[in-house]
């Protein structure tokens, strides 16, 4: 049940507008002017009342003036919806009922394109017109004329009955068929008793009022609405603040100069900041956007407040405008790492889609029509990204929500929204295009969108998705906040809280940014770009899009990194070390499972396989051993031993799933994503770390860097494209597939586990070989292989989460390694945030898992090790915002299975 507005208030309220109509007649007229009919209030479990008050104005004068009346009745209704909060109903409509002696008066009436306009003249006296926006249906004959109209939200916002001048109603454009309907009607009657003018008022209709912290006051500063979200941020009830002067909640030594700055104020939209004491004596800091109506009231409501804290607290940022760039937020004052700066709510969430669902109009006409919308998104000229391919842009829903949902808006929204960013409407942008179609496509079919301009329907899905956050919403302040690959600060939500945290110092009137990706922060320079312009409309120009580095990118190098020098033998029950490399060799030594020995770095390749020349204390039994047994049919029968006590590389990912959750480690039928010649598997051992770093041998291990458009390395000098076409290819695949919310795959119903993801065995086998190739062909420290690695970190975890499988030590080693990789990888990436704000979460679940086994003796130094190091990083960050969730996915069948 939404909580009931407080009955004193609505009284409170009721009556004095009550007093107020009372009192307005013209001193000419006698007590007798003046009849009330009829006045009758009810609630009900919504809290919805009706108020009836009919008006009996009889012996009017000429120099009667009823202006008062008009103004009256539009401060009980701005009064009233003050009053009640976001999840209160409160119905208005308007009915006024003109009666006139017809046989004394003409009555005609007229309807145009864009308003109903009806016209009454009483014999010369007291000419009066009305107009409304055109609702559903006129209809009239010659005796009655009815008007009618549907709105959504309605104000009535200009009401004025002047002796002599028109009568006006303006609504808001709405729909008919919105849940909550108001109806406004006028009804011309005949015949009527000469002489006599009535006025019947009845209030009923639907108003929303604000979800942010909001409250007003009136003469003498005297509070008359204090809502919920007051109550919850500042910790004051409606009942205790209501009736007393707005200025005791304000902090001490505060009141003369928020008075001053209240004076200063001119026109609705302005903002001021107020430092107000909470209940709990604690101090708040709340800037506010003001309404003044008069000298004596005022109507505020938040654009964000601080935390409270036992002093009060500079607000942190400022915005003004630059050239080029728009309004853009600034550090008021030096601001310190990890601090939540503001807590915000929004001004406007759009409809969810559940609203959509079930309508008439989403027919097959409608279909066909959507579906037809597109334009070709091509990059600017100009751009680094100008050689991407060109690209159709299509129609989504989430845009049909942003068109009904500001259509729905009432004016003084949408005029607050046209305050944001857009882009122009001659832009040459694909979505400037797709928004122009839907909104003519809307303005067709749709009959909440029949009475808009059609580029007022354009730019509200422009002004929508430039400023939009996630779920839907935008703020007020946090909104204009611009975007950047290395920002400052990070946007943090929680049940029905949303704020601003830095997430490093920031000195005074450096900019403050935010960043409009999420997992996608990790993808290369220009992939990053490409997706700020198809969604946002601009080329990004960070420091970390304008470096010419690109570090996501960087490989191995083929000419000279060095191989593994310390192996082990991981067949079962033994391999041979062979005078030649080949499998008729001579066999010189007997190597049994979890032997390890050194080798030289010699390397042969055979129609058999790799070989590795292994070195031994006897001369006589130094040979060569076989890497993988793979064309053999035997898999892999050695390995090296990483200096981390790593057991994961390039080209183990698929086989080590498949042999942990399938249990049969042949091949299966995988999705043929891409075709790629032969992929060389040199390069798998590798872990690259940059040139400062060394190997297990100590020797350096090169990078080749991508920088200026091409790869570098430093060590040897190689250059050139090489494999810039298999990047190209694998980027591609790479990009839908390690996405995070794995689209277009199936989701469980089930109870418990509703929303898992349920891809196929071959999607997953594929993009854990997917990652195998990337691996071998780039290396280690290349993106692709550790979105890879993050990959089967998820997998892992939900395989625990939602299967039989049971740990033990050596596949959890093999996860826990993979995540630290991934770690690691972040910390080289020199990103303003730090690795804990991608992977914390995911680390958190690990770290109980390892403490859960028992390694066995063969491994435990190694297990020990990591455990020992996830803690670590565990420890050094707990970051209040996680920008990579993990994702929760298991093969098909083995949620059938289990």
């Amino acid at each position: 049940m939404p909580p009931k507005m407080p009955k004193t208030c609505f009284f409170r309220t009721l009556c004095m507008g009550m007093m107020i109509l009372g009192a307005c007649v013209d001193e000419g007229c006698t007590d007798e002017a003046l009849h009330v009919l009829q006045r009758k209030t009810s609630y009900r479990t919504s809290f919805d009342f009706h108020l009836e008050k009919t008006v009996t104005l009889t012996g009017l004068h000429d120099n009667f003036n009823i202006d008062t009346v008009g103004d009256s009745i539009r401060d009980i209704f701005n009064s009233i919806r003050d009053c009640v909060d976001s999840s209160a109903r409160l119905r208005f409509a308007m009915w006024i009922r003109f009666l006139v002696d017809t046989a004394h008066c003409d009555v005609n009436a007229s309807v145009n394109s864009g308003s109903a306009v009806m016209t009454i003249s009483t014999c010369g006296h007291f000419p009066l017109s009305a107009t409304l926006f055109r609702g559903p249906g006129v209809q009239y004959d010659t005796d009655t004329i009815t008007f009618s109209s549907c709105a959504h939200d309605t104000i009535c916002s200009d009401l004025r009955l002047v002796n002599k001048a028109p009568v006006r109603f303006a609504m808001a454009k709405g729909s008919q068929g919105a849940a909550h309907q108001c109806r406004k009607a006028i009804t011309v009657s005949s015949p009527v008793v000469s002489q006599m003018f009535c006025l019947d008022i009845w209030l009923s209709a639907t108003l929303r009022t604000w979800t942010q912290l909001s409250f007003s006051y009136k003469d003498k500063g005297i509070i008359t609405t204090w809502n919920k979200k007051a109550e919850e941020v500042l910790g004051h009830k409606s009942e205790d603040v209501v009736d007393k002067v707005w200025t005791d909640l304000l902090a001490e030594g505060w009141v003369e100069r928020c008075l001053e700055a209240l004076e200063k104020i001119q026109s609705p939209g302005e903002e001021v900041v107020l430092p107000m004491v909470t209940g709990e004596g604690l101090h708040c800091t709340v800037r506010f956007v003001v309404r003044k109506f008069g000298r004596s009231s005022c109507f505020f409501f938040s654009c964000g407040h601080t935390p409270p804290s036992p002093t009060v607290t500079k607000w942190p940022l400022e915005i003004r405008s630059v050239e080029g760039q728009g309004r853009c937020a600034f550090a008021a004052h030096d601001l310190a790492a990890r601090e939540l700066l503001l807590e915000e709510e929004p001004f406007y969430t759009r409809m969810p889609p559940k609203q959509l669902q079930g309508r008439p109009e989403w027919d097959e006409a409608w279909t066909v029509a959507f579906n037809g919308i597109r334009a070709v998104l091509t990059a600017p000229k100009d751009s680094a990204f100008a050689a991407m391919p060109e690209k159709p842009l299509l129609a989504s829903t989430a845009l049909v929500r942003d068109l009904l949902s500001f259509a729905l808006l009432p004016e003084t929204l949408i005029g607050a929204l046209m305050n944001f960013s857009y882009p122009d409407l001659d832009s040459e942008h694909a979505l400037v295009d797709v928004a122009r179609q839907l909104a003519e496509l809307c303005k067709e079919r749709l009959p909440e969108c029949r009475d808009a301009d059609v580029k007022l329907l354009q730019l509200g899905v422009l002004v929508t998705e430039m400023n939009i956050f996630p779920g839907g919403r935008i703020f007020w302040t946090m909104s204009r906040i611009n975007h950047s690959c290395a920002p400052n600060c990070v946007f943090s939500a929680a049940p029905n809280r949303w704020g601003l945290r830095s997430i490093r110092d920031i000195a005074a009137g450096e900019e403050i940014t935010i960043s409009y990706l999420g997992e996608e922060l990790l993808l290369p320079t220009l992939q990053r770009q490409w997706l700020l312009w198809r969604s946002k409309c601009f080329i990004c120009r960070c420091p970390r899009c304008e470096s010419p580095e690109d570090p996501l990118r960087d490989r191995a190098c083929n000419s000279c990194a060095p191989i593994p020098r310390r192996w082990q033998v991981v067949h079962q029950p033994a391999v041979w070390r062979r005078k030649e490399p080949a499998t008729k060799g001579r066999a010189v030594a007997l190597l049994k499972e979890g032997t390890e020995f050194d080798a030289t770095g010699e390397l042969r390749t055979t129609k058999e396989g790799l070989w590795v020349f292994g070195e031994d204390s006897d001369s006589k039994k130094s040979g060569w051993v076989l890497v993988d047994g793979s064309a053999l049919g035997l898999g892999p029968l050695i390995e090296p031993i990483d200096p981390d006590f790593s057991n994961i590389w390039p080209g183990k990912l698929k086989s080590r799933f498949q042999k942990k959750a399938l249990h049969r480690p042949g091949d299966m039928r995988e999705f043929d994503w891409y075709d790629l010649d032969k992929v060389t598997r040199v390069t798998r051992w590798r872990k690259e770390e940059g040139s400062e770093q060394t190997n297990a041998a100590g020797e350096s291990v090169p990078v080749v860097r991508f920088c200026d458009g091409h790869w570098t390395c430093k060590s040897c000098g190689e250059e050139g494209e090489a494999l810039e076409k298999e990047e190209k290819v694998l980027v591609e695949v790479a990009q839908r597939v390690f996405a995070m919310t794995l689209p277009d795959q199936r989701r469980a119903s089930t109870a418990g586990v509703k929303g898992l993801a349920l891809p196929t065995e071959s999607f997953v086998l594929s993009a854990l070989r997917l990652a195998d190739d990337a691996g071998c062909l780039f290396g280690r420290r290349h993106w692709i292989w550790q979105m890879g690695l993050l990959f089967a970190v998820d997998l892992d975890l939900s395989l625990s989460r939602y299967t039989y499988m049971k740990w033990d030590g050596e596949f959890l080693l093999g996860t826990a390694s993979m995540l630290l990789e991934v770690w690691d990888w972040l910390a080289s990436l020199d990103l303003s945030q730090e690795p804990g704000y991608f992977l914390h979460s995911r680390a958190l679940l690990l770290s109980r898992e390892l403490d859960s086994v028992e390694p066995s003796d063969l491994i435990k130094d190694r297990f020990q090790f990591l455990q020992k190091k996830l803690r670590q990083r565990l420890d050094s960050l707990s970051p209040a915002v996680s920008i990579l969730p993990g994702r929760d996915f298991i093969p098909e069948t083995l949620f059938i299975a289990h």
